[in-house]
């Protein structure tokens, strides 16, 4: 497991999703596929047991979006990340 998914109190969960991540999380998800099945997509993540979602936003409007079909897919004492994602813009 990466020293990140440790952070974020990852737990060996069969299956984790990885919502909107921007191109430098790349490498992240491809370390992550050695412990667990990694999931882009909310629509073929089937959360069996406690759940497992960090989703890349950039506007509270998405949180509002995004938190009742989360919601809806995970089962008790699931773990959710929201990580709020701006690009610099340059000069």
């Amino acid at each position: 497991m990466t020293p990140l998914f440790k952070k974020l109190n990852f737990k060996q969960q069969a299956e984790i999703c990885i919502l909107q991540h921007p191109l430098e999380f790349q490498n992240e998800l491809y370390a992550m596929k050695e412990f667990t099945d990694v999931k882009t997509d909310l629509d073929e993540y089937i959360s069996k047991g406690p759940g497992f979602i960090l989703t890349f936003l950039k506007s509270r409007k998405e949180i509002d979006r995004l938190v009742p079909v989360i919601d809806s897919n995970l089962k008790g004492d699931s773990i959710i990340w929201f990580a709020l994602w701006f690009r610099k813009k340059t000069i």
